[in-house]
């Protein structure tokens, strides 16, 4: 079996009937609520890649593969180490902090609530702030959960590529829209990528759903659904952690 379109959706078929025989009852620690859920996206993530590669919207490609890999070098992280949930909600209390910092300079409050309410909200939030960095916790940035994941290559190769994309960089412009023939320069619309970057795409796509499948079942203690194993086995490709690197 060769890695093509067909079989990314086939992986994620499986892992989407796969994933519908797992929950958690009673529901269990935060980390677990957590890394299922994270799971859950990757699948998600992993269909978008499919419906828009086959719908041949190739330019929104870069930004679902870019949170495919930010969901996936926070499970990893989070697999790894359970006290990895501080720094989550560290990141979440930060990103909440500074909209509502901002807000208060603009947005109304909602029916029902004041500007006292958000003070409150604010000051909740900060405290939960301090309290977390009290025990020694700091907010990485994205390279340094990129490094602790073991993707420090992946970091500096294929995710500053997507975000060139992404960021609506000058040269990802013109690689994704002009062709030169001659001294004649045409600007294209849904021109399909190189057969080079297309591969580095699905390689991408297949290698997170199949090493955070294989992650989830280790931690469920569970075996790997049937045809999603099949479809693992049946396909070689390097760990994500060789990726970008000689």
């Amino acid at each position: 079996m060769t890695l093509d379109i067909d079989y990314l959706h086939r992986l994620h078929t499986a892992a989407n009937l796969g994933y519908g025989g797992i929950s958690v009852e009673p529901v269990g620690s935060d980390r677990l609520v957590a890394l299922i859920t994270l799971y859950a996206t990757l699948i998600e993530l992993t269909h978008g890649v499919v419906v828009l590669t086959r719908a041949r919207s190739f330019s929104s490609l870069p930004a679902v593969l870019r949170s495919l890999l930010e969901a996936h070098v926070e499970f990893l992280n989070l697999a790894r180490d359970p006290e990895y949930v501080k720094v989550l909600d560290l990141l979440d209390q930060r990103q909440l902090l500074a909209v509502l910092r901002a807000s208060r300079q603009w947005l109304p409050a909602a029916e029902g609530d004041s500007p006292h309410d958000a003070e409150l909200a604010i000051e909740r939030l900060e405290c939960g702030v301090r309290a977390t960095r009290a025990e020694g916790l700091t907010a990485p940035d994205i390279k340094e959960r990129f490094a602790r994941a073991d993707l420090d290559a992946l970091y500096a190769t294929m995710y500053i590529g997507l975000c060139s994309y992404v960021h609506v960089n000058k040269s990802a412009l013109a690689l994704g829209h002009h062709v030169r023939d001659g001294e004649r320069l045409e600007i294209v619309v849904h021109d399909e990528p190189s057969p080079e970057i297309m591969r580095a795409y699905l390689t991408l796509s297949a290698s997170v759903l199949r090493e955070s499948s294989v992650v989830i079942y280790h931690i469920l203690d569970a075996a790997l659904p049937g045809e999603l194993s099949r479809l693992i086995e049946e396909v070689s490709l390097r760990p994500l952690a060789a990726f970008g690197r000689a």
